[in-house]
């Protein structure tokens, strides 16, 4: 593993799990939002995106991806939702691998869920916002590479989606459907999801959707909203 590339994959069972992980790293995740046991820890220096939005007990998310940026079925999960190192990113090895190498630094996450009407009051969506920062536009980029990378060897579970039009201050983009994903610690065991992610300096953005039938252009929106944010945090 040289952190260029992750490694292949052996199945299509395992690339699901590899890729819902790394998706909304919410895969078994029943310990909150911010694992600092083991990998890289996020607390190692202070977060250079800008915007954070704390206050109280609220945990810090990515700027603009807030309550406002999304239908108002969704509610948001604090549970889920603030600094992200890399274990709590993704349980996988090698997706740990990858960020060690590439030296990730810090991170936020912010965590929004749908739930059906009563009295089946079980989650039926979920959306995650994810801005993740490394040292430089090098390395940000590199780990970006094992992102597409990891998807493309997933073949029919993960299909490239076009991106639209321009993403603002983003130098690199790409959007994806996945299928069968699961998310334990909702109870979900299959879904779809629709993910669209874009580098811009050295942070990467991610905004994700997942549902039966999930909106691109959700996901889109709420990418074009943080760094929209994160571009009138930096002037």
């Amino acid at each position: 593993m040289t952190g260029r590339r992750l490694r292949r994959p052996a199945d299509a069972a395992l690339t699901a799990v590899l890729l819902s992980a790394l998706a909304l790293g919410l895969t078994g995740c029943g310990g909150g939002s911010a694992d600092s046991s083991g990998g890289v820890s996020s607390a190692a220096s202070p977060t250079p995106i800008s915007s954070l939005r704390e206050s109280g007990d609220t945990p810090p998310v990515p700027p603009g991806c807030t309550s406002a940026a999304l239908p108002a079925v969704y509610r948001e999960d604090g549970r889920h939702s603030g600094a992200l190192s890399a274990t709590a990113y993704s349980s996988s090895a090698d997706v740990q691998a990858a960020l060690l190498y590439d030296q990730y630094q810090s991170g936020l996450r912010a965590v929004f869920t749908r739930t059906a009407p009563a009295p089946r009051t079980r989650i039926t969506g979920v959306v995650s916002c994810v801005a993740m920062h490394f040292p430089t536009t090098e390395q940000a980029a590199r780990f970006f590479s094992s992102y597409r990378y990891l998807r493309k060897q997933a073949g029919r579970l993960a299909r490239r989606l076009p991106i639209g039009a321009s993403l603002g201050s983003a130098t690199r983009s790409a959007a994806y459907l996945e299928r069968r994903q699961s998310f334990r610690g909702y109870h979900i065991a299959s879904t779809d999801v629709a993910e669209v992610a874009a580098q811009s300096g050295s942070t990467l953005w991610i905004a994700s959707v997942a549902a039966r039938q999930p909106s691109v252009s959700l996901a889109r929106s709420l990418l074009v909203s943080m760094l929209r944010a994160d571009a009138r945090g930096a002037s």
